[in-house]
């Protein structure tokens, strides 16, 4: 394969057992730089070569084969990011979603008792507090992670927590530090 992420330098049609190697790190370039996420540009990709190989009949030679493909992987793009759009347009509308109404009283301001008014509300900011939470623990070291799971997140004892990692109060203050 070409170091040019455009079309592979070789251009004679071959058949679906060479197209990966031929065309999959183009194809995967091109579908990484319109999703900027790598599993999203993955999927396409395979979804590109497998559509490809469904309709390879259709594709008749007409052109070169790394446009066809290229063409079939745009369509996959556009379908993903029309997908995206559906999920956050659903989240939204759900965030929305008449039970959410009464997070305001008459006067249009804010209830004291945001929570129980809107329980969607709480279960999405969780979910969204979960992932950062995540996300950052990964990048810590593991024993402070694991400090601040127990302690924080779990709520154990610091006496427990010091005894089940055989670690001392002091050690256990800065790791959570």
């Amino acid at each position: 394969m070409s170091s040019n992420p455009a079309q592979p330098s070789h251009e004679s049609a071959v058949g679906p057992e060479e197209w990966v190697e031929r065309y999959g790190d183009g194809l995967f370039r091109f579908a990484k730089s319109r999703l900027r996420n790598i599993s999203d540009a993955e999927e396409v990709v395979q979804e590109t070569f497998l559509t490809a190989i469904r309709a390879q009949q259709q594709f008749a030679g007409r052109g070169s084969q790394w446009k066809w493909l290229l063409s079939i992987l745009s369509n996959k793009i556009v379908d993903t990011i029309r997908q995206r759009e559906q999920k956050y347009a659903a989240v939204a509308a759900y965030s929305a979603d008449e039970s959410c109404k009464s997070m305001f009283d008459d006067n249009g301001r804010w209830k004291s008792n945001l929570w129980s008014a809107c329980p969607a509300l709480k279960v999405l900011e969780l979910q969204e507090l979960r992932q950062i939470i995540k996300r950052c623990l990964a990048q810590i070291p593991h024993l402070q992670a694991s400090v601040f799971v127990l302690s924080v997140m779990d709520e154990m004892d610091h006496r427990l927590i010091c005894r089940e990692l055989k670690i001392t109060p002091a050690n256990l203050a800065v790791r959570l530090h």
